[in-house]
């Protein structure tokens, strides 16, 4: 089966899940540019990558929609069957108050011949919208364990890291907060640029270090020499990438508490609603139950591979029978 991933942007599950496909990896990303300069360079991208290797199944991430766009008017007329994997912020466009892009996103997605997201709950909304829709959680990265940067040697254990890029969805300044209140003595790492974190800086202290970029190796370093790993969303349905991450480097995590979490992550995980009451109580639960979260997320490791391929095989048997049709 002749694929092709495209991505107008950087993020790991396209990386591996086109690497999982055997498909080529299209990463257009030129983020650096102003936004008409990205479009028509990118655009441009995609249509000499269509061209030059005439898949026969092409997967695009959404966003962007523009990328979307594109696909469906390029398929007009030259045939390939048209997959979208629809990240949350796409799937929650559906209900958005802005009618034409309410509009737009529906038409993009019935159009796609299928559509992928990541956990059963959004297979759900997408089929009540009339969209064929597939669930294909991310696959586990391969990441290497490496050696703790010097620069963060000297900060006292336990170690817990808060994933972050200070996105409007993540409650950071509502963790940072309920941290302090606990009275916990763990060191607590930030991560992310630092012109991001805005007034949220005021936190900073010796206990509370905001990392600024990361190289991938060091960040890699960071979470795997962690004790706890945090990462938060307010998106209901949204899987954080920080959990995969989790079980690839064997690190208990906290997340928000919602059904898709507690349905792909049951174990080596701890869950709290939204609120600094629920932090503070799940960090005071951190302090009592490490050993078994530990081992939990070290059960996580051996079973989620075999619960992934079986998605994965699945997806992929429809593909090879749509390129077949």
């Amino acid at each position: 089966m002749n694929g092709l991933w495209l991505t107008w942007e950087t993020q790991r599950r396209n990386k591996e899940l086109s690497a999982a496909f055997g498909f080529h990896y299209g990463h257009l990303d030129h983020s650096s540019l102003g936004r008409l300069s990205r479009y028509f360079k990118s655009g441009l991208e995609t249509l000499q990558q269509l061209k030059t290797r005439r898949p026969e199944v092409v997967i695009a991430q959404c966003p962007s929609i523009v990328l979307c766009i594109l696909l469906v008017l390029v398929q007009a007329w030259r045939s390939f069957v048209f997959v979208v994997d629809a990240h949350n912020v796409t799937v929650e466009q559906l209900s958005s108050s802005n009618a034409f892009l309410r509009l737009l996103v529906r038409f993009l997605l019935r159009r796609a011949d299928l559509v992928i997201v990541s956990n059963s709950a959004l297979v759900s909304l997408l089929e009540t919208n009339g969209i064929t829709a597939a669930m294909l959680p991310d696959k586990l990265p391969s990441i290497s364990v490496g050696k703790l940067p010097a620069r963060f040697e000297s900060y006292k254990s336990p170690r817990f890291v808060l994933i972050a890029s200070y996105a409007s969805d993540e409650p950071i300044e509502e963790f940072i907060t309920a941290f302090i209140k606990s009275g916990n003595d763990a060191s607590l790492f930030i991560t992310g640029r630092r012109k991001n974190a805005a007034t949220l800086l005021r936190f900073e202290s010796e206990q509370i270090i905001f990392t600024d970029f990361l190289s991938l190796e060091d960040y890699e370093a960071l979470i795997a020499n962690a004790n706890l790993l945090i990462d938060l969303t307010t998106r209901e349905d949204c899987l954080v990438c920080g959990a995969y991450e989790a079980i690839s480097v064997g690190v208990p995590i906290l997340l928000s508490d919602t059904s898709a979490n507690r349905e792909v992550f049951p174990i080596g995980t701890l869950y709290a609603k939204n609120t600094g009451r629920e932090y503070q109580n799940a960090l005071k639960e951190f302090a009592l139950r490490d050993t078994e979260l530990q081992a939990g997320i070290l059960k996580m490791q051996e079973e989620f591979l075999p619960y992934w391929e079986r998605s994965f095989s699945e997806l992929k048997l429809r593909l090879e029978q749509a390129s077949q049709a």
